[in-house]
This record gives structure tokens, C-alpha cells and sequence, in this order.
């Protein structure tokens, strides 16, 4: 996989580090499982081009954790082949480079229980697009999905289905949806919707999630409504209305 991958070894602090006369379960980046099968994956940072397609990376069968946030996969859509990796529960791809039409394939790994596709304009010229398919074809199937990251993306969330969700961070996505509609969830912990383009009227039973910490919905200036008379009874210990 190192040789198929292209990354300046000058930049890279694990791959470049990867030899073959020692246990790949000891190299740095990598985690094995008590059966010596690589089941975690930590490429964060590695200053890795290029493409991904035809990356024997996709023959990990067994890989529940991979980071690739923060690489420099430039004017590269993320590859289908991410469908094949069906143990995964925790995928990072933020500010990886990616760009284009997330794959339907990515609605293939059912175990996410994270799930990180945000980008920073200060680190990505990248933009990731959730058109066709949208977001509820490709969420349809993440029925233990509990962290969704996307940031940065130009998207309008039907999340209904993601019962499990507890944090939703959608900082800075002009969604320009009806705002009452947006809630049907019941765990959530974090909830950042800072600059989303929010309108309507601010629904009261978003405080009636008991599990609810933090709520921002700063600068979203066409978002009316009003708090309930008393907070006392919820567990927010931070709320951002500004703007």
C-alpha cells in the first residue's frame, strides 16, 4: 500500500517511517487486533497525493478506524471503493482533498458510528458535493451513525432517519430550509448550526432533548422565535445566539 501511495517524504512522519523487515502492527499509524489484523488506520497529515483508485488501502477487510483528514488529495473524488470497507466505524476524509459527488457506495458502511466530511476553506480549496445522490440516500442505511460532520459542504439535510445522532455540526452550509421541520431527533449533545441560512420559527421542543449541552445557532438573522421561559430543568450549558 506505501508503494502505491504517492506522499513527500519529507512531510510524512508514518509512512515514511513503514519497513517491511518489522511487524506492520508496530509501525506508527496503524493498529492491529489481538489476531494481528489491521483494524485501525491513521494517515492524518501525511502530505499524501494524487488518487486513491486501485489503493490496495480497499483491501483492508478489516478496518474499523481510518483517518485520511488533512492530506492533499487535490481535484480527486473520493473513490466508490470506500463501499468495500464495510467494518468501518469511525471515517475521516476532512480536508483530505477530496472534491466532486460523495459515492453512493460511502451508504454501504452501515457500522459508522462517525462520520467526518467536512472541509476548511483555511485548509481545502476542495468542496465536496451531496446532490445526486442526496443525503437521504446516503444516510439511509446508518442506523448507529452518532457523530455527522459536514461543514463546509453545500447540502439540504433530510436527517429524520438518524435516530442515534448526538452531535451535528453544519457550520457555515447555506441550507435555507424551514427550520420547524428540521427536528425529529432525540439525543443529541452538541448541535452547531452557526451561518446555515437558517429561517422560520425557532421550535421550543429542540430544548425538550435532554441531552442537549450545546446549542449554536449564531448568525442565522432570519431565524425568529423565542427561548422557553425557564432553562432550568436541561442539561445546555452553552447556547450562542448571536447574530
Amino acid at each position: 500500500m506505501k508503494n502505491s501511495l504517492k506522499f513527500n517524504s519529507t512531510l510524512s512522519t508514518k509512512l515514511v517511517h513503514w519497513n517491511e523487515s518489522q511487524n506492520c502492527c508496530l509501525w506508527k499509524g496503524v493498529t492491529c487486533s489481538e489476531k494481528g489484523r489491521v483494524i485501525g488506520l491513521n494517515l492524518f497529515n501525511e502530505s499524501i497525493s494524487g488518487s486513491l483508485h486501485n489503493s490496495s488501502l480497499f483491501s483492508l477487510q478489516y478496518l474499523e478506524n481510518l483517518n485520511l483528514a488533512c492530506n492533499k488529495l487535490s481535484s480527486s473524488l473520493i473513490p466508490s471503493q470506500f463501499g468495500n470497507l464495510t467494518n468501518l466505524i469511525y471515517l475521516n476524509l476532512s480536508n483530505a482533498g477530496f472534491e466532486g459527488q460523495i459515492p453512493i457506495e460511502i451508504s454501504q458502511l452501515t457500522r459508522l458510528v462517525t462520520l467526518d466530511l467536512s472541509t476548511s476553506s483555511l485548509l481545502s480549496v476542495s468542496m465536496l458535493k451531496i446532490e445526486n445522490p442526496d443525503l437521504a440516500k446516503l444516510v439511509w442505511n446508518f442506523s448507529e451513525l452518532k457523530e455527522l460532520y459536514l461543514d463546509g459542504g453545500l447540502l439540504i439535510p433530510p436527517l429524520s432517519k438518524l435516530q442515534s445522532l448526538s452531535i451535528l455540526l453544519l457550520i457555515v452550509i447555506p441550507l435555507m430550509l424551514q427550520f420547524q421541520n428540521f427536528f425529529k431527533f432525540h439525543k443529541f449533545d452538541v448541535l452547531h448550526l452557526s451561518f446555515c441560512g437558517l429561517n422560520g420559527t425557532f421550535p421550543e421542543k429542540v430544548f425538550q432533548i435532554l441531552t442537549l449541552q450545546t446549542l449554536d445557532l449564531s448568525n442565522n438573522e432570519l431565524l425568529q422565535g423565542a427561548l422557553p421561559d425557564s432553562l432550568v430543568t436541561f442539561n445546555v450549558v452553552r447556547i450562542d445566539l448571536s447574530g
